[in-house]
């Protein structure tokens, strides 16, 4: 639950054969062989990734989440008619809201990494 300026990170979660199909263990992945990713995730201390999103619109990327820390929120978009509209749960994990992404952030900043991972899969089991 750390991250620096801009940092991002990018999940697949279908279509999955195997890890050399997601491009893991490269150096750089390659769309033009690779799939796009299922979900962008990103750590906004400016603006700075909306000026992404007409990147991941290009490849199909099909859900954007960004934390924006100044505000200590979440925020979760979903692409829809090549932009991306703000939608109130994630497409990808129904359970996972806005709210609930960034109580589990916050309290990751707060209790370290470990105990707010027990904390979340607690709080998925009893859902």
């Amino acid at each position: 639950m750390q991250g620096s300026p801009g940092q991002e990170d990018y999940l697949h979660m279908k279509n999955i054969k195997n890890s050399a199909d997601l491009g893991i263990g490269k150096d750089e992945l390659d769309l033009t062989v690779d799939p796009p990713p299922d979900l962008a995730v990103e750590i906004d201390v400016t603006n700075e990734s909306f000026s992404k999103f007409p990147i991941y619109a290009t490849f199909g990327v099909p859900e954007s989440w960004r934390y924006i820390d100044n505000r200590k929120s979440v925020v979760m978009y979903a692409l829809r008619d090549n932009a991306y509209m703000e939608i109130q749960a994630s497409r990808s994990f129904p359970l996972v809201t806005p709210e609930t992404l960034a109580r589990f952030i916050e309290q990751g900043h707060a209790e370290g990494r470990k105990k707010t991972l027990g904390s979340f899969c607690h709080w998925l089991r009893s859902q």
